[in-house]
């Protein structure tokens, strides 16, 4: 196990700026979030429990990192979609119009209410909501057994939705 966080650490720091600048044009300039990238992919390098071979890590770190940048295109066009579908409806009543948020402020409120949550349930959500993680894979991330894993996903939707629930009502 030590040899194998050696091998990631080493190859994290000889290309560590190779990368960025990589993931940095694939998301059009966006380096904040290409750096985010490239962390999440070292961090996702460091709980794999199987042996990496040295001669392969490139191709898997390549991988892992053109994976989560057409997640971020996906999501990007989702939410341009969706503000698109929000844009072009015409509502019917003023308090329709204010209503209507778009992507962007739901994503907000939602990080809102998960920054407040009980670390036990917001990590649990935040592993099934952004990672796409399913409940199998969340216990076995966080060390718990399947059943506190899908408990503890089940109180946060159930504490997320009443939290959002009165918020796009009004």
């Amino acid at each position: 196990m030590d040899e194998h966080r050696s091998l990631i650490a080493c190859y994290y720091t000889e290309h560590l700026q190779e990368l960025v600048v990589f993931a940095t044009n694939a998301l059009h300039g966006d380096r904040m979030a290409a750096e985010d990238m490239v962390q999440t992919v070292f961090e996702k390098l460091l709980v794999i429990t199987q042996p990496i071979l040295p001669d392969s890590l490139k191709a898997l770190v390549y991988t892992m990192l053109r994976r989560q940048i057409c997640d971020f295109w996906r999501r990007r066009q989702n939410e341009q979609l969706y503000e698109q579908t929000v844009r072009f409806t015409q509502p019917t009543t003023t308090n329709e119009t204010f209503s209507v948020c778009s992507a962007h402020q739901i994503n907000e409120l939602l990080e809102h209410k998960l920054a407040r949550m009980a670390y036990s349930a917001s990590s649990v959500l935040r592993l099934h909501l952004y990672e796409g993680l399913s409940v199998s894979e969340i216990a076995q991330r966080l060390d718990i057994n399947y059943k506190a894993a899908e408990n503890r996903l089940g109180a946060g939707r159930r504490e997320v939705r009443s939290y959002l629930r009165p918020l796009l009502a009004s």
